[in-house]
């Protein structure tokens, strides 16, 4: 089956989760209407499975060597990441100038040159990670990730024995996981600072999320496998749970294995879609106005993800900022302005995303 389609109606839904986490921030609303807007970061990880997904099926076709990979892999995120690193330094440089701020150390220059290099996945600065661009710390945990994808590739695809070939599924992600999480949980014992709690710099680490990312190959076989499996909808469910109840419980080691089993739901749910003929079909066929405006964001779920805090943020202050005076409840205005701002998101979203794709068509063009 082709799944193109599939993986794009997830990434719709991946980003709209992620706008959904941001989506109640300005609003002072009780805990418990934040807790379901909360678990949306959880978007993120349904994005670093399919980036691996995907890359399996360019590597399937032709394994290209190291450099190439790169390069190629770089050049589809960097007019669009830098782009977003010059508007948010221009925006910085406004407020500072109307707050009368010092314009250097608001637009943070070194900042800048890191994320411009793709280096803030690996300096362990939370100021650097995720603020020259709200939500950079994606990408460039993803590009440490792109990197290391050849070698996870090579060693799950290696024609080891009978064994290894069976049960890689399960091996393969359970390795990583241990490996991983015993350096995690290692690195908070021997310094507090890099403990993993939730959005610091080691929970957004290639290291935290390389069993995410992983997972990703063993969807590409699992996909690809002609076997219907019938427990895969429950599988899914079951590690939903549990992921709620790291993610709501808190525990110390919480969002070391939360990300995991997010992830492990989400395979289970992708192969449980492709297995329903139904439902695969549907969503194949564009065949009703929610899925088309799920297809919608997918297609353009990059650009939105590097645009939308300008709406969730800026937008929704200053709407509230005007509400307030009017009637002060922030349960029904976030109601109110929530759809509002999902439309304005999307348009800026599909704009940014046609500036982008102009700047590589006249880049190719003139190559």
């Amino acid at each position: 089956k082709d799944s193109k389609q599939l993986t794009v109606f997830f990434k719709g839904i991946a980003i709209l989760l992620v706008i959904l986490v941001h989506s109640h921030q300005k609003f002072d609303i009780l805990p418990l209407f934040r807790a379901v807007p909360r678990f949306g970061q959880m978007g993120c990880q349904i994005f670093f499975v399919l980036s691996s997904f995907g890359l399996c099926h360019s590597f399937l076709k032709n394994q290209p060597n190291w450099l190439s990979h790169m390069k190629k892999r770089i050049s589809k995120l960097l007019v669009g990441y830098w782009g977003a690193i010059i508007i948010y330094a221009i925006y910085h440089m406004l407020i500072a100038i109307v707050f009368e701020k010092d314009i250097l150390s608001t637009i943070n220059i070194p900042g800048v040159f890191i994320n411009m290099l793709f280096l803030n996945g690996i300096i362990p600065i939370e100021t650097i990670n995720n603020n020259i661009v709200r939500g950079g710390w994606y990408v460039g945990t993803l590009v440490v990730l792109y990197a290391i994808f050849p070698i996870l590739y090579n060693i799950y695809f290696a024609d080891k024995n009978k064994i290894w070939r069976k049960y890689r599924m399960i091996l393969f992600p359970l390795i990583i996981l241990c490996i991983t999480s015993t350096i995690v949980i290692t690195m908070g014992l021997i310094n507090p600072t890099f403990a993993c709690k939730n959005n610091s710099f080691v929970y957004f680490s290639f290291i935290n999320q390389l069993t995410p990312f992983s997972l990703g190959i063993v969807l590409f076989e699992f996909y690809n496998r002609k076997n219907v499996y019938k427990k895969t909808l429950l599988f899914s469910i079951l590690s939903l749970v549990v992921s709620i109840i790291l993610f709501y419980g808190n525990f110390k080691y919480s969002y070391v294995f939360c990300p995991t089993f997010v992830a492990l739901s989400f395979v289970f749910l992708y192969k449980w879609f492709s297995n329903n003929q139904k439902i695969f079909n549907t969503i194949n066929n564009s065949s009703n106005i929610i899925i088309r405006t799920i297809l919608c964001f997918g297609k353009n779920s990059f650009s939105i993800y590097l645009t939308h805090s300008f709406i969730v943020f800026e937008f929704s202050q200053i709407c509230l900022t005007l509400l307030r005076q009017v009637y002060r409840n922030d349960l029904l205005w976030y109601v109110v302005l929530l759809p509002i701002e999902y439309f304005l998101i999307y348009l800026v979203g599909s704009l940014y995303n046609k500036c982008i794709s102009s700047i590589k068509i006249h880049h190719s063009k003139t190559n």
